[in-house]
Parts: structure tokens; sequence; C-alpha cells
């Protein structure tokens, strides 16, 4: 990791009503976090929810949106995301769960 990567540990994975994908953050996050939707790549910072959030999905499935979101915080925000030991997954199925993790040990 590049010494100027800053580092957040996600706290859950949770799928909204909404059908957006929300990686809530377990240090609750930082205001300077809002400037991800820069990237103009349908993820934001919703500093209520203390995570980052996709777009509703629509053509991706979880996974990919869960890659996407990582990607998108270490290239617009010099931030690396990774899962807590203790994450917490909501309205997640199983095979999604199960690609997120396979991707995460890779």
């Amino acid at each position: 990791m590049a010494q100027d990567m800053e580092m957040e540990f996600i706290q859950s994975v949770v799928l909204l009503e909404t059908g957006e994908l929300l990686l809530v953050l377990k240090g609750g996050g930082k205001s300077m976090y809002q400037h991800i939707y820069r990237e103009s790549a349908g993820v934001h910072w919703d500093k209520h929810l203390k995570g980052f959030k996709s777009t509703r999905i629509r053509k991706r499935s979880v996974s990919r949106w869960y890659s996407h979101i990582l990607a998108m915080a270490v290239s617009g925000l010099s931030l690396k995301l990774e899962l807590s030991s203790g994450v917490s997954w909501k309205g997640i199925s199983e095979s999604e769960k199960s690609k997120i993790l396979s991707e995460c040990a890779t």
C-alpha cells in the first residue's frame, strides 16, 4: 500500500430498500469523502449513513458494485477499503456475499 494511501474498514454491507448498495465505515468516515462524487461514477458519500453508496443497482450485480466502490475510493480519494472482521451483511444474497468474500481473499 502506498504511503499516502489511507485505510478504512467496512462495518456493514447493505442493500438498501431503494436498491442502492451501502458500505458503512467502522470509523464513521471523514467529511472529505464527499468528494468521491467528482469521479462521476455513480458513487456518493452519505454523511448520515456514514458510508459510500451506489446509485440504484439496475444492470450490475451487487458484487460488481462493491468492487466498483472500492476502485473509486482508491482512484478518487487514495482510500483503501477493507472488510472488518465482524462485518455485517444486510439484504445481500449468499451468492453475492461469496463473490465479494472471494474477491477480498485474492
